[in-house]
């Protein structure tokens, strides 16, 4: 039997950079899985303005995970979900972990874009939520680098 190859580092969003919607989404997505000679899967999370509202606007952590939740349930065993949240907001990252985790069967939380929705990794909010990961036994991805480092050597 083959084993499957999984991708845990994939952004996607039904909306293109002019606002509309993508209308054959989750078909062009689903076409990459077909095309290639593995048998591929994703772990996606939410990109474009979903990520920019994630980082500014507590409501927007349940509409970008949401869309990801519609797009996982309309292709099981290809894709799964990746939770997305913000510790800024605290209260609704831990109610969309639940909801993420609990009900909509996500496997993964993050990204965590400290250096895009202004947070440190080393924070007591921050340190909550991975923790809360742990209890789910999901893994944690995080997205660090120097390429955002505004410190000159």
């Amino acid at each position: 039997m083959e084993r499957p190859w999984i991708d845990t580092h994939i952004h996607v969003s039904d909306l293109g950079p002019d606002g509309r919607r993508r209308e054959r989404f989750l078909e062009d997505l689903l076409d990459v899985l077909d095309r290639c000679d593995a048998d591929l899967r994703f772990v996606v999370s939410c990109d474009g303005s979903y990520m920019g509202n994630i980082a500014r606007d507590p409501e927007a952590l349940l509409v970008g995970n949401r869309m990801i939740h519609e797009l996982i349930r309309q292709a099981p065993d290809r894709l799964y979900g990746s939770c997305t949240i913000n510790p800024n907001f605290l209260d609704e990252s831990l109610r969309v972990m639940a909801l993420c985790f609990e009900e909509w069967g996500f496997v993964q939380l993050g990204e965590m874009l400290q250096y895009a929705m202004d947070y440190q990794m080393d924070s007591d909010a921050t340190e909550r939520v991975v923790r809360q990961a742990v209890e789910y036994e999901v893994p944690v991805q995080v997205h660090l680098g120097t390429y955002y480092c505004s410190v000159s050597l």
